[in-house]
């Protein structure tokens, strides 16, 4: 292993045309003199993968051992290797755990290398990147040395190749991820990021301390960032950009691929009701209250009050009372219980006590609204003034 090794980026690659392309971009990064970069491709399938699968896997394996050999003739900065992780479970072959192993054995190099602080990039076999992408990651986890993961600003391509009504799909699922996450911000949540499969980075060692990479088929990035954003080691990185493809697919249970399969079929996309923010965002208010008036809670919205009541937020509220001692920072405790993936929960069971569903252009526009900005009349106008808020960033 390289002593300058600084950075591995592992890319999760099942039937992947696409791969040359992705790996095209990597390999035009721009690499600052002495610093080396290894790129993990985890080349996997499950045991009941048709053939065409297979084939296709054992010809991406052919084509990495060919670059492989280029590379290491041109003894540059980059090196390459594939993982070949065949006849997996199928309970278990996935996204997640094809993830998992290339950042296991990217965390593992590390550590041998003695740099428990590399940084290891998270890919997708189909996801371009800005020339700028290594240099940005190395660069701002040198600038915020308190910071564990950053989640990278990404957008989804439109036009191009892509059928209108392709675009009109992508264009609403991104509108949907942003109004969220937006959303949650407006609302004062700060532990609200944008968590994305092929757009983030970790350090080595805190990868190793979190557990590794979530094994689901689906959600693996959500449930393994958020365990860095309640503890404010997740950061935004918005100085460089990922394109993650916008294509149909089905392989994973939701996602961009599933999302857009869905609307070009004429499903739709939706997202969460407005009030679900709104009340979210009374209760964030009330937070600095609950030191004076424990109960002060009681008095909010009736879904809501009914969804802490079953999750015996009284209890919580006791708790953090004795375990604190200033409202600032038993505000900041219980934040630390109304995590994404809770408010999340209460999203689900608003929609099941009755809060609709509203499509994406509409909650971007009361978003915006509530902001004070002016919504655009398009829905590519919403989605450039979301995505302008995101490339703002809210600081690390």
């Amino acid at each position: 292993m390289p002593e300058a090794l600084a950075a591995a980026v592992v890319i999760p690659c099942c039937d992947e045309p696409d791969l040359p392309a992705t790996l095209k971009a990597l390999l035009a990064c721009e690499l600052s003199p002495g610093v080396a970069v290894e790129i993990l491709v985890v080349v996997n399938e499950s045991t009941d993968a048709p053939p065409a699968v297979v084939a296709q896997n054992l010809a991406t394996m052919g084509e990495l051992e060919a670059l492989r050999e280029e590379l290491a003739v041109r003894a540059g900065a980059w090196r390459l290797f594939a993982i070949h992780a065949p006849a997996l479970p199928p309970k278990q072959a996935g996204v997640g755990m094809a993830r998992r192993l290339g950042m296991d054995e990217a965390a593992r190099r590390f550590l041998l290398a003695g740099r428990p602080r590399g940084v290891i990039c998270s890919l997708d076999a189909d996801a371009l990147v800005t020339p700028n992408y290594i240099a940005e990651v190395l660069r701002h986890f040198a600038t915020h040395p308190a910071l564990d993961a950053v989640s990278i600003y990404f957008e989804h391509p439109l036009g191009g190749a892509l059928r209108p009504e392709h675009d009109d799909a992508i264009i609403d699922y991104e509108l949907h991820l942003r109004y969220w996450v937006q959303g949650l911000r407006w609302a004062g949540c700060p532990w609200a990021f944008q968590t994305v499969g092929s757009a983030f980075a970790v350090r080595a060692m805190a990868y190793i301390e979190q557990g590794g990479m979530s094994e689901r088929q689906a959600g693996e990035d959500f449930y393994f960032l958020h365990k860095f954003s309640v503890r404010g080691v997740l950061g935004d990185l918005t100085t460089t950009t990922v394109y993650p493809s916008p294509r149909v697919s089905t392989r994973t249970p939701f996602g961009t691929g599933q999302a857009v399969a869905q609307a070009v079929a004429g499903q739709g996309t939706a997202t969460y009701a407005w009030s679900t923010l709104q009340e979210i965002a009374a209760l964030i208010g009330v937070l600095p209250r609950l030191r004076a008036d424990a109960e002060a809670w009681r008095g909010l919205a009736g879904p809501l009050t009914t969804f802490l009541a079953d999750h015996d937020f009284a209890a919580v509220v006791a708790e953090a009372a004795r375990q604190t001692s200033s409202p600032a920072a038993m505000t900041r405790r219980l934040l630390q219980w109304f995590t994404p993936f809770r408010a999340m929960k209460y999203a689900h069971a608003a929609r099941a006590g009755g809060a609709f569903d509203m499509p994406p252009r509409a909650g971007a526009h009361a978003l915006l609204t509530a902001m004070g900005q002016a919504p655009a009349a398009d829905a590519r106008g919403l989605l450039t003034q979301l995505r302008s808020l995101a490339k703002a960033g809210r600081g690390s």
